[in-house]
């Protein structure tokens, strides 16, 4: 018979890697951190398998950069004025 898999919730993981709980669920809607949505209601119920959270960390912790697009608009230069 296989070993059971026990799932981590969102405030497991966060006293894990230290941080809010509320910072776990930005991972997980950021697909950083990959879960599972066990509710069938509107409000998701994330569960964390222990593997994702291990991968997660390593992904983290070499110093691999993530993909944030910035939200400010490159400033573009005036023309330059021409005096002649």
């Amino acid at each position: 018979m296989p070993e059971q898999i026990r799932f981590l919730t969102p405030p497991q993981v966060a006293k894990i890697l230290g941080v809010s709980a509320d910072h776990v669920v930005k991972f997980i809607g950021r697909n950083e951190l990959r879960a599972v949505n066990t509710s069938l209601s509107p409000r998701p119920r994330w569960k964390v398998d222990p593997a994702e959270l291990q991968a997660f960390i390593l992904r983290r912790s070499n110093g691999e950069p993530t993909a944030i697009p910035s939200r400010r608009r490159k400033r573009q230069e005036p023309p330059a004025k021409q005096y002649v």
